[in-house]
Order: structure tokens, then sequence, then C-alpha cells
């Protein structure tokens, strides 16, 4: 199957949104796990030469993190993603290796979908083991990842090429975290909630109340989201 040249109004055989940006592919030579992910439109304004149908492949991108709990930053790079990818899984990972979290699975689970919920593309889910395994499993293409300083590159850029070696039809996208929230992390939430400091503007609604249940001290009710 030939494919022509390709922009937006004009003439095609076959054309793929990738990325915001119209390709010409042949589809035998598409990785085996797309078929699944095409969906056919009819020609509408489009000059049909010689096909009856353009070809559109949804881009499916999981944000995954232990979010214990998702605090305003995480919020911030999960709208940012939702607006460039047609469909987006915060994945909530659950890691037997790594210590105890502070909220259960489920709790974690639950506040990131109250978060969410609203967001029509936007999805969220729970995972074990490796994180390649579960794109491949859900049929995701992109894991986003969000950076606040060089130090969390470092580590980053290290799990993207190792998550390439385990699944090549996976890229990674990192997100700069905004300025506004470049200092926060869990832990740091935890540590000031506990010792009963006011979190409620740098958490969402959900993630402070699982926080004034465990830590019941008197803190502001108004909350400051993220920005949409």
């Amino acid at each position: 199957m030939g494919a022509a040249n390709v922009r937006v109004g004009a003439s095609l055989n076959l054309g793929i949104l990738w990325n915001a940006r119209w390709i010409c592919v042949d589809i035998l030579q598409l990785p085996t796990h797309y078929p699944s992910l095409i969906t056919h439109y009819p020609f509408d304004t489009l000059e049909s030469v010689s096909k009856e149908y353009t070809t559109f492949i949804m881009i499916h991108a999981v944000y995954p993190g232990s979010f214990d709990p998702l605090h305003n930053g995480h919020v911030d790079i999960i709208h940012r993603a939702s607006r460039i990818y047609d469909r987006l899984t915060v994945a909530v990972a659950n890691n037997p290796l790594k210590e105890t979290g502070f909220f259960s699975l489920e709790e974690r689970l639950s506040i990131v979908h109250e978060v969410v919920k609203g967001m029509p593309n936007v999805g969220s889910d729970t995972f074990e083991g490796l994180l390649a395994d579960y794109l491949r499993q859900v049929g995701a293409q992109v894991i986003v990842k969000g950076l606040r300083a060089i130090s969390d590159f470092e580590y980053e850029l290290q799990m993207a090429h190792l998550n390439r070696q385990l699944n090549p039809n996976v890229e990674t996208t990192f997100i700069m975290t905004a300025t506004r929230w470049s200092y926060l992390s869990s832990t740091r939430v935890k540590e000031i909630a506990r010792f009963g400091a006011d979190v409620s503007r740098l958490v969402p609604k959900a993630s402070l109340a699982q926080l004034n249940r465990v830590f019941p001290q008197k803190r502001s009710e108004g909350v400051q989201e993220a920005p949409s």
C-alpha cells in the first residue's frame, strides 16, 4: 500500500495524525499492536484519490507514580498531559519491593479517581510489576513523567532507556513541573501535615480529606487547585 504526501485538507492515500503531525505510512509496516488502535473514518472534506478511508491512531499515554498522596504538582502534570494525548491513564503503582505506602493502594486510587473524574479523556488504574509490561497490557504507547530538577532527570533518563529496552514500542515524555510546584513532593506534604501545618494549598481536596482523617489537626478549608 503506497502513501501519498499528506497535508491537512490535501489529497491522500493514508494519513496518520501522530503527535499533532500528519504523516504518511505504509500500514503493513506498523507494529503489530497498532491495528487494534486504528479507527477508520470516511473522507468528508478531504478529496479521495484512491482510498475510501483515512486512518487515525489514538495515542494512549500513561502517567505512573505512587501518588502517596497526590499533590498539586501531580494534578498540574495530569491537566497538561491530557491536552497533549487523546487518552491518559493515571496509573497508581503497587510496588511490593518498596516500603509500605502511607496510604493504601485503594486510598490512593480513590484520590486519583476523584480528581480526574471530570476529565473526559483521563482515567485511573493500578498496576503491579514492570511498567513496560503494563503499557503493553493496556495498549499504551507513551509514558509521561514530570521533572522538577536535574536530579529527577538523571534518574528518569535511566528509567526511560530501560523501559524502551523492555518495550521498544514505548516512548517517554518529560513534562517540566510548573515553577509554582517545583519544590513540592509527597514526602514533604506528609511531613508538613504530620506536624499540623496547613497543606490545603498544596494538595487537591480529595488528598486533603485523607490527610485530615489521619492528622485531624485543624486546617484551612480553602484549597488552591492546579490550573486546568
